[in-house]
């Protein structure tokens, strides 16, 4: 929701204002960006501006291979926007359900010595802030076995009937038009995603509460499906769109 609440407007706001444009309009689209707030996300909207920047540019180019570059690097730069936003919810997300950051010494503490709740408090405290902080390497190591877990076993992201694991690498060739790069700024952006440090053609992510691993991933995925038909397929059928309007979750796959 905090996604498509903000990016949704700005898509549904520029096709409105710029979707109808023939001829390249310098004044109106700075007109569109002036409508985006300065700076870098999570407050700026920078890498927005860029992107419809880029889509503008996409949309007056003829060549096949200058458009899809310019409409992936767009792609990649709201990607970067949104995932940024996200990065504390997505961080927090797959740790806080069984971690609590305030309070897991005292809970050692009590899983130790259960005789310890009766204590004067504040020897709890210190003793629990003593705990804490010897094992804090092993709480370090447990929260990223616990990332790499999730990332591994739980999530997967369902795409034109096809089910992709988030940790595994994608075994699809990118778009012929997006097999090599030449537009500067794409390259720049590209050479900012890390690769996997034991097998860079693996763009699977371990840890998707990691930045760099998940835009790595996003990265190809948008390449692999740039130019395949069957996304461009309607997401809902009449009758889900229906149930939708009714307020009802609708059956069949989403």
């Amino acid at each position: 929701m905090k996604v498509f609440e903000e990016i949704g407007f700005e898509f549904a706001r520029f096709l409105a204002e710029r979707g109808v444009d023939t001829v390249a309009d310098a004044a109106g689209l700075a007109a569109f960006c002036n409508g985006l707030r300065p700076g870098p996300p999570p407050d700026g909207q920078g890498h927005l501006r860029e992107a419809f920047t880029n889509y503008y540019l996409a949309k007056f180019t003829t060549d096949p291979a200058s458009r899809a570059q310019l409409e992936y690097l767009a792609n990649l730069q709201i990607g970067f926007h949104e995932q940024i936003r996200l990065q504390p919810q997505i961080q927090s997300g797959m740790t806080d359900p069984v971690v609590d950051e305030a309070d897991w010494g005292l809970k050692l503490l009590a899983s130790l010595v259960p005789s310890s709740a009766r204590w004067w408090t504040p020897v709890r405290r210190v003793l629990a802030t003593a705990l804490r902080v010897t094992l804090r390497p092993v709480r370090v190591r447990m929260l990223a076995l616990m990332r790499d877990t999730v990332t591994e076993q739980m999530m997967t992201l369902a795409i034109a009937g096809r089910q992709w694991s988030l940790g595994a690498s994608i075994p699809l060739p990118p778009s012929p038009l997006l097999d090599q790069f030449t537009n500067a700024d794409l390259i720049a952006l590209m050479a900012s995603v890390p690769t996997a440090p034991s097998a860079p053609s693996n763009v699977g992510a371990s840890d998707w509460s990691d930045l760099g691993q998940r835009m790595r991933y996003i990265g190809y995925l948008f390449r692999v499906y740039h130019q395949r038909p069957e996304v461009f397929d309607s997401p809902f059928s009449a009758e889900q769109v229906e149930a939708i309007r009714q307020g009802v979750i609708p059956g069949g796959q989403l």
